[in-house]
């Protein structure tokens, strides 16, 4: 079986991944080599964007953990109500940014992971290939969310995490045809929304975000500026 999945995987890479279905394939069948070969989640990011793929909702304590995390980490600290930890360091919140967007580590480990079985890792290699790929990644869990199910939840400020398509990106030059956005969903039902603007070259991407009162969040329209 492992070496027909390789062997269905050779041939799928040969061209640029950029539709939601071949996003789909591609994910699928690397998850039933995980299945075997890493069952104790350690790529975590690969892990959960592959299972994500084929399901709307996570709540898996072991597979969306890592992801979470920091995330309540930075709102616990950033939105008025929740107070602060001494031991948050404000230095990662860049790098949280760029995975919200960029799917860094995702990258980083979908890349590792072609590499062991010596598939073409030319999806993650290439800036436009990654991006379109991504760009069909979006509409794929498009409104899907990420929470801990588990009633010992180490989370101490969100409740869930959702991934929106923003509106129209600002600028023309913009690497995706849409407004990234999360949105956060707070343990008081507030939500927290993140809208991610990224630009090719240095990669530089520009932010935006809002605080929504409960009530209030069904009427908000999505960013359109980050």
């Amino acid at each position: 079986m492992t070496k027909d999945i390789i062997s269905k995987l050779k041939t799928h890479l040969e061209h640029r991944v950029e539709t939601e279905c071949g996003a789909l394939y591609l994910l699928a069948e690397i998850r039933k080599l995980l299945e075997r070969d890493d069952p104790k989640h350690q790529s975590f990011a690969l892990w959960m964007y592959c299972h994500w793929a084929l399901h709307v909702d996570l709540s898996g304590l072991d597979t969306t953990k890592q992801f979470l995390l920091p995330i309540d980490a930075l709102v616990f600290n950033k939105i008025s109500g929740f107070g602060g930890d001494p031991f948050y360091n404000p230095l990662t919140e860049d790098l949280l940014f760029r995975e919200l967007i960029f799917l860094d580590t995702f990258r980083d480990q979908l890349k590792a992971f072609l590499m062991q079985y010596g598939l073409p890792t030319e999806i993650c290699d290439n800036e436009d290939s990654w991006f379109s790929f991504v760009e069909a990644y979006a509409g794929i869990i498009e409104d899907g969310s990420l929470s801990i199910s588990s009633d010992n939840t180490p989370l101490k400020a969100i409740k869930k995490v959702v991934f929106c398509k923003g509106g129209v990106p600002i600028a023309a030059d913009s690497i995706f045809s849409f407004v990234i956005q999360w949105d956060i969903v707070l343990i008081d039902d507030r939500i927290f929304r993140m809208g991610f603007e990224a630009k090719p070259g240095r990669r530089a991407l520009s932010f935006g975000g809002q605080l929504i009162p409960a009530p209030a969040r069904a009427a908000t329209p999505p960013l359109q500026d980050a």
